[in-house]
């Protein structure tokens, strides 16, 4: 499973290529567009970017151009997404050092041999998330339902609920666990929502919205100190 930051300023494209990902059991954070894609690069590492070729305000040549001049981005999978027409945008992307581009309209799945194919190239990270067992008083949380926590990592949380929220949702969870860590209660968004083994159970994926610097070094933190637990 790879983290991938998504980039595109078409609301339709962006959510074909984010389900497709998700299917493919992938982490991803979709943006729409390149200055918001800068400041999650800023605050978390991703194995691959694939961005847009155009938009406004600042171009996917743009941003492949910062992200290559980086020296802790420098080597990260980059693909680009160009229309069937743009000859030019395609040789353009190479000479920045794309790693492969994407034509447009997406055919899901040429879409998604590219991506494995490219990652295949460079293994993604192993990224680090702590499970919390069912009988765990801090997995117990609750907004205006109540679900369970059964993990947590950097990006955010994975909740068990008996209810189903809507992607998009954006909602406070209150658990034991943050106050434990004495951090004010999350705000998620949900990314993706999926039924578990029972049909009356819905699995939710969800990453920390609008989270400040101190709160995700808080939960960096935590994370790495429960793993080494585990280890040791």
């Amino acid at each position: 499973m790879a983290r991938i930051l998504l980039v595109d300023d078409d609301e339709d494209i962006l959510k074909l290529a984010q389900r497709l990902l998700i299917k493919n059991h992938h982490e991803v954070i979709p943006v729409s567009n390149a200055v918001h894609a800068l400041d999650y690069l800023e605050k978390f590492s991703f194995d691959m970017v694939i961005s847009d070729a155009n938009m406004p305000q600042m171009s996917g040549f743009e941003l492949l151009i910062k992200i290559r001049a980086h020296e802790q981005w420098k080597n990260m999978v980059v693909a680009l997404l160009t229309g069937r027409k743009t000859k030019n945008d395609v040789q353009r992307a190479l000479r920045l050092g794309v790693d492969d581009y994407i034509v447009k309209p997406i055919d899901p799945i040429i879409f998604l041999e590219k991506i494995e194919s490219m990652l295949k190239k460079k293994e993604p990270n192993k990224w680090p998330s702590v499970e919390l067992m069912s009988s765990d008083k801090r997995s117990d949380a609750a907004v205006e339902m109540k679900f369970k926590i059964l993990s947590v990592s950097e990006l955010g949380l994975v909740l068990k609920s008996s209810l189903c929220p809507h992607e998009g949702d954006v909602f406070q969870v209150h658990s034991s666990l943050f106050a434990e860590l004495e951090l004010e209660a999350p705000l998620v968004k949900v990314i993706s929502v999926h039924n578990s083994a029972s049909p009356t159970e819905w699995i939710v994926k969800t990453h920390f919205f609008g989270a400040k610097d101190q709160f995700l070094q808080h939960i960096r933190s935590w994370m790495y100190q429960t793993l080494l637990k585990k280890v040791v």
